[in-house]
């Protein structure tokens, strides 16, 4: 391999971990999505589930912890929040990402991808991991606001950038607001 090569394929590693990061940042909005708006599912088990014990990562929290990206999208696909297309083709993607960029190329047998091409695939990617996260995360407020209205979450407070329960910041004896 050339030098070239070689700078080539290090931003494509790096790529590919910046990909592997956005789709799990994605996975964990979707987990607290299912887990807020648990009750609206077809699933009985997910529907058990509530934002209190998922946040505190208890057995019952697991059920949503341990759902993959994909059989998030089944089951939060049932709402049709966002088009189920665009999430299923997202997740497409990011199993090549994750599973294909490096196998050979099956039509010219070379024994690699382009990896040039393989950086757009990425960049690509992240543009709309983006997209997506911002979407997904301007839903996760409003669900949240609506159910915090009807005195159905816990109080949640951000101290230096930290999301804290009410009843942590008594022990902590922070709760000053």
């Amino acid at each position: 391999m050339s030098k070239k090569d070689d700078t080539e394929f290090n931003e494509l590693f790096r790529q590919m971990g910046l990909c592997l990061f956005a789709s799990q940042r994605i996975e964990f909005i979707l987990q607290s999505l299912v887990a807020l708006c648990a009750g609206l599912f077809t699933d009985k088990r997910v529907n058990s589930v509530s934002i209190k014990s998922f946040l505190e990562h208890n057995e019952q929290g697991k059920i949503i912890r341990k759902k993959t990206l994909g059989s998030l999208a089944k089951i939060f696909n049932e709402l049709n929040f966002i088009q189920p297309d665009r999430l299923d083709a997202f997740i497409e993607t990011r199993n090549f990402i994750i599973h294909g960029i490096l196998q050979p190329e099956p039509i010219t047998n070379r024994p690699y991808r382009d990896p040039v091409h393989c950086i757009k695939v990425c960049k690509d990617f992240l543009s709309e991991a983006e997209r997506i996260e911002n979407g997904l995360k301007g839903l996760i407020h409003s669900v949240y606001m609506g159910l915090r209205e009807k005195g159905q979450l816990p109080e949640i407070k951000s101290i230096d950038g930290w999301t804290i329960f009410e009843k942590d910041l008594e022990l902590l004896g922070k709760n000053e607001a």
